[in-house]
C-alpha cells in the first residue's frame, strides 16, 4: 500500500499464481482500496512481457473510471 500512495483508484498487477493472490484474501483491495489485477504466469513462475505492457497501456489515464497502475509485483 505505500507504494500507491494509498490512493483509491490504484492497482497493483501480480501473477495468478503469486502468493499476493492465492495467499492474501485480498487484503490490499479490503485494507487498503487497492484494485489487484492478474497476469498469467508461465510454467516457470515468470510472465509475458508484451501481455504486462498490453495492460500497462490499457487504460487511459484521464478517465476516472480506470485504474492507475502503481505497482507490479514479482514474486520468484
Amino acid at each position: 500500500m505505500v507504494h500507491c500512495n494509498n490512493e483509491r483508484a490504484s492497482e497493483i498487477i501480480v501473477g495468478d499464481l503469486s502468493h499476493i493472490n492465492l495467499w492474501e484474501q485480498g487484503s490490499a483491495s479490503h485494507i487498503g482500496g487497492v484494485y489487484v489485477r492478474q497476469i498469467k504466469n508461465l510454467d516457470d513462475g515468470t510472465f509475458n512481457l508484451n501481455d504486462l505492457e498490453t495492460m500497462l497501456t490499457q487504460f487511459d489515464p484521464t478517465d476516472p473510471h480506470c485504474v492507475i497502475t502503481k505497482l507490479v509485483c514479482i514474486e520468484k
